[in-house]
């Protein structure tokens, strides 16, 4: 995926963490003087205004989101921290309260998309009361439509979903009935 996909994305989310209300995407179009496209949601003129795949990761995301608040930062597990940190926002549902969506990503270390395996999410302890009937999907931004792409994600016994976490943020959706 194009790097500015992530960067509008992870900027979005972090704005939001920081208690940001109101976001504006001014790049909107991309400026028609340049040789190559620059970093708009959609393309120029010359390009029929085409919507880009940066649009598309914006949408999904604020789709996925729309019905929650920010709560915390998890704060990774220790052997996960350093050259390898994982950022990971909470967010609480506004309507229920036994709703949690987890994002997590890589943060951007050397230019080249990092990829960490395997990584184990602890779900909040509110979560762990009652862990076999904890429902997760696990929510991938999409670059060519405006929903994210869902697919079904487990919790283990401690109460952790395993996933692999790139630099592309992660969604994890999780409810207990």
């Amino acid at each position: 995926f194009p790097s500015h996909d992530i960067w509008f994305t992870r900027g979005l989310l972090l704005l939001t963490a920081a208690g940001v209300d109101r976001i504006y995407l001014q790049p909107l179009f991309d400026n028609h003087h340049f040789s190559q496209s620059s970093y708009g949601l959609i393309s120029s003129a010359k390009e029929q205004y085409k919507t880009k795949s940066s649009y598309y990761a914006v949408t999904s995301l604020i789709k996925s989101l729309q019905d929650y608040v920010f709560d915390k930062f998890v704060d990774p597990l220790e052997e996960y921290k350093g050259n390898q940190d994982v950022i990971t926002l909470q967010f609480t549902h506004l309507h229920n309260p036994k709703k949690i969506m987890y994002v997590s990503w890589s943060p951007t270390n050397n230019g080249k998309n990092h990829l960490l395996s395997k990584y184990p999410l602890t779900l909040d302890s509110s979560l762990k009361q009652n862990m076999s009937n904890v429902k997760a999907e696990m929510l991938k931004l999409n670059f060519e439509k405006s929903e994210a792409q869902r697919s079904p994600a487990a919790a283990d016994k401690d109460g952790r979903i395993i996933f692999d976490v790139s630099e592309t943020p992660t969604l994890i959706e999780v409810e207990v009935p």
